[in-house]
Order: C-alpha cells, then sequence, then structure tokens
C-alpha cells in the first residue's frame, strides 16, 4: 500500500511513517502540512493519505480541508484525518461530504499497528472508519440541562409560586417525597411460605 503522511510534528511523522513501514506499507512522501500533503498527492498518487487534522499555518482544521481538497481532486485517494482531541463536528462535516474511503482516528489509536493497518485497508477499500469514541458521542449527544433536574440553589432561578412539600420543593410531574420515608419499590411477595 502506498501511503502519504502529513504531519507538522516529525515526532510525530516520523513515528507513524516507522509503524506503517513495519507493517509493509511504502511511504511515498512526507509533508509538513495541508499545502504539502495535497502536492505530494497529485503527483504520487497514493492510495492513502494519514493526515494530521491541526497543521499549519493556523493549526485549526488544516488537515481537514486539504482531505477534502484529496477527495475531490484525486478521487482514488483514501484519506484518514487523525486528531490528538475528540473533535465530532470535525468527524461530521469529513463523512457529510465524501463518506467511502475517508476516516476520522484519534492518534491514540495508531499506536497499534494492526489497528492503523486495518483502518487503511478499510479506507482503500472504500470504507468510512471513525473513532468509536466520535461513534459513542454521536450515540449519546450531550442534551441541554433541564431545568426541572436542577435544585434551586446560586445562579438557578427559583420558583417562586411552586408548591414545597416536607422535603423542599415539588416540581410538577415529579413525585414529592417525605425525607423520613424514602422511596421504597413495591416488593411482590410469593403465595408460597
Amino acid at each position: 500500500m502506498r501511503v502519504v503522511v502529513a504531519d507538522d510534528s516529525l515526532l510525530t511523522r516520523a513515528g507513524i511513517v516507522a509503524i506503517l513501514r513495519e507493517v509493509g506499507c511504502e511511504i511515498v512522501a512526507e509533508a509538513r502540512d495541508g499545502v504539502e500533503a495535497l502536492a505530494a498527492v497529485r503527483v504520487h498518487r497514493p492510495d492513502v493519505a494519514v493526515l494530521d487534522i491541526r497543521m499549519p499555518p493556523t493549526h485549526t482544521d488544516e488537515g481537514l480541508v486539504a482531505a477534502l481538497e484529496i477527495q475531490a481532486d484525486v478521487p482514488g485517494t483514501a484519506v484518514l484525518v487523525l486528531s490528538q482531541y475528540v473533535e465530532s463536528a470535525y468527524a461530521m462535516r469529513l463523512i457529510e461530504t465524501y463518506p467511502g474511503g475517508l476516516g476520522y482516528l484519534l492518534k491514540e489509536r495508531v499506536l497499534d499497528a494492526a489497528v492503523l493497518l486495518d483502518a487503511l485497508r478499510r479506507l482503500v477499500d472504500g470504507e468510512c472508519v471513525i473513532d468509536p469514541t466520535i461513534v459513542a458521542q454521536f450515540m449519546h449527544p450531550r442534551r441541554e440541562p433541564d431545568p426541572l433536574d436542577v435544585p434551586d440553589g446560586p445562579g438557578v432561578p427559583s420558583w417562586p409560586d411552586r408548591p414545597s412539600g416536607p422535603s423542599g420543593p415539588v416540581v410538577p410531574g415529579r413525585p414529592a417525597r417525605s425525607p423520613a420515608v424514602p422511596a421504597v419499590r413495591p416488593m411482590l411477595r410469593s403465595s408460597t411460605p
């Protein structure tokens, strides 16, 4: 498998290159930023490009931009974007545009050569590879806090017209409990002794 590797950190780039060579990949070019990566892909036509998501000049989304440009300009090249941080919005932006042959993994995953090689093979086969941590965030998105779940306290507006019970405010739609009588689930008794 022919690979272009782009990362502005020399140590990270050299580590990824070493892992890929160890598993039999041919590194056709290395790049320090998205512009170099795109140029290398256009010249070498690799099977896959491995790009850091944050590269110079702004260290924001240059790798993501380069990935999308590679897919548009050299559609036969798969792209794996690596990130140090969980950035689900970037992953979503990547797969919304070109879902096949594009992947997003956290850098910690590529420390295992088998995981990295498997991801690259799947991408070259046209699959979409997304880090399990990102998938978990998509499956269980954070929701805005429900004001009914938050007790009155500093910084939380009080509801002066709401009824109060022995254990504090009673919230409509929620059972009121006495502090002396904890909530108890009924137990079913068997008819046999």
